[in-house]
């Protein structure tokens, strides 16, 4: 079931993609949307739309599945480069977890 769930997630952040993005499992349970010429704006509605899908979807709403985010803008001036990206992705994205899965928030840059 765990694979046939993971599939289908990706299908989803695949069909919400625009074709400019990129979208890859990043490890395990986790996968990576990079969202090119997006803010935070857009990447919300992006977010909010996979939101929709998973709740819709019937394999995942039998076992009650949530979507943890994390978002980060890349901001020149502090970060160097994907890497430190990821990061304040990733600690934004385990804050999300714990507080309010499924609700997009903007890292602040480390």
């Amino acid at each position: 079931v765990g694979d046939s769930i993971l599939r289908a997630f990706g299908n989803i952040l695949e069909d919400e993609n625009r074709a400019m993005n990129l979208v890859a499992r990043y490890g395990g349970e986790e996968f990576m949307s990079v969202l090119a010429e997006s803010h935070v704006d857009g990447a919300s509605y992006y977010v909010r739309r996979v939101n929709e899908r998973v709740s819709a979807d019937a394999l995942m709403g039998e076992y009650g599945l949530t979507v943890s985010v994390g978002l980060a803008e890349f901001d020149p001036a502090s970060m160097k480069g994907a890497e430190d990206v990821i990061q304040a992705a990733d600690i934004d994205m385990y804050s999300s977890k714990s507080q309010r899965p499924g609700v997009p928030r903007l890292a602040s840059p480390q």
